[in-house]
């Protein structure tokens, strides 16, 4: 099973979010993502059989204590790809700090990591026509109030997500 741990923007953040996609849209095509879909990946772990899924669990369970209570987002752009997304536009310290701490257990419990370094984003669209430069934009404060292990499947029309458990985050509780 193909698996990752992300947090997922709550309610309340995806009239904004999908607001975001449809300008984006207008100005460089592509498909925008399902807004149940949305999410901001904080570890992709791959393909991972029960018993290194329990490990990763285990990781997530004791991380989401700690996780930082939110994440603002004021930027817009691509990547080349075709990837619009949306993103702080300065580095969140806490949260990098926190991202590379639950990495170091997850490697210490013997699980492999995929090798991109951490770039807090939510992918909006797929598929862009053509590049968009980066635009700041009002920010909006996505509350991570928990932390999710999500399985990946994928398709002819994309990647479908499927939250497997969850963990409330230290500020949510």
């Amino acid at each position: 099973m193909r698996v990752f741990l992300a947090c997922l923007p709550p309610p309340g953040c995806l009239p904004r979010l999908a607001q975001w996609q449809r300008a984006m849209q207008r100005e460089a095509g592509g498909r925008c993502l399902p807004l149940p879909q949305l999410h901001l990946t904080l570890a992709f772990l791959g393909e991972l059989g029960p018993l290194a899924l329990q490990r990763a669990a285990d990781c997530a369970e004791r991380a989401a204590a700690d996780l930082p209570a939110s994440l603002t987002l004021d930027c817009l752009g691509s990547w080349e790809g075709g990837i619009g997304w949306c993103a702080p536009a300065a580095a969140d310290a806490a949260l990098q700090a926190w991202v590379m701490a639950l990495r170091r257990d997850l490697r210490a419990q013997g699980l492999r990591l995929d090798a991109q370094p951490f770039r807090p984003h939510l992918t909006l669209l797929r598929k862009l026509r053509q590049p968009l430069p980066p635009q700041t934009v009002p920010p909006l404060r996505l509350a991570l109030r928990e932390l999710a292990l999500i399985a990946s499947s994928l398709s002819a029309d994309g990647a479908r997500y499927q939250r497997l458990d969850g963990w409330r985050g230290g500020a949510a509780r």
